[in-house]
């Protein structure tokens, strides 16, 4: 088995419930489990292929290693399916609820938003900023 392949299938699912429910980490901590990423794959010697390689796809000649920022970003965002899904009755929905209902509510999801409107709608919710702002940046990508 590949060094990716045991990050993709062992490492990262580790991650996932901590990165869905938490604050959002900062770039230096997502940079350096990158970097301890890179480590693991090469043995902790140079780099024998450019990093922004191994994100590409096969046919690309990488090796589709995960990017994490764009992962954490992924889990965050599948937030928004949830708010947005009516068969969930969550009562955590209804503190999402409460700040979106002054800005339109699920309408501006389909508006260009940026990071000073977040602040605006999220006040100090750190949750609902983060998920917003992970929201914003996967549909950017899209």
């Amino acid at each position: 088995m590949g060094k990716v392949t045991i990050v993709k299938s062992y490492a990262l699912p580790k991650l996932i419930y901590i990165l869905t429910v938490l604050e959002n980490p900062n770039t230096q901590i997502i940079e350096n489990l990158q970097r301890d990423i890179f480590k693991f794959i090469w043995n902790s010697k140079p780099n024998k292929v450019k990093r922004s390689i191994l994100f590409q796809e096969y046919e690309y000649g990488g090796l589709k290693l995960t990017n994490l920022s764009m992962f954490i970003s992924a889990i965050k965002a599948s937030w928004i399916k949830r708010y947005l899904d009516s068969k969930n009755n969550g009562q955590w929905k209804i503190f999402i609820k409460n700040n979106l209902d002054m800005y339109g509510n699920t309408l501006i999801f389909e508006c260009e938003i940026d990071e000073l409107f977040i602040k605006n709608i999220s006040k100090n919710n750190i949750f609902l900023n983060n998920i917003l702002t992970s929201w914003i940046k996967i549909k950017k990508q899209l």
